[in-house]
């Protein structure tokens, strides 16, 4: 079961309430599997309402390792793959920054 607040702003109050969370299910692709593809996969991974569906990387091994750890159902050594899922809603430009 899950929780979430429901805010009432005219008077500053809010209010836990049990049941399933009204926010939209975002699906989204990190690019780059160093170390900012971690920590923006790991910081997505906590969101609760984020789900990373794709990796893209050129290194295919560490990409496989990383999607394994996350559990992340796709890997593409191409990004333009990805984006051609029109169910990714957002992506993650973790490359480094000479590459975008």
């Amino acid at each position: 079961m899950s929780y979430h607040v429901n805010t009432r702003y005219y008077m500053g109050q809010h209010e836990l309430r049990k049941g399933p969370s009204t926010m939209k299910q975002w699906k989204t692709a990190v690019f780059g599997t160093g170390f900012m593809g971690r920590v923006h996969t790991e910081a997505i991974r906590r969101l609760g309402n984020v789900e990373v569906v794709a990796l893209a990387s050129l290194e295919d091994d560490v990409a496989r390792r990383m999607a394994a750890q996350f559990s992340i159902g796709r890997v593409e050594s191409d990004y333009r793959k990805a984006l051609e899922d029109s169910s990714i809603d957002a992506v993650h430009v973790c490359t480094p920054n000479a590459q975008h």
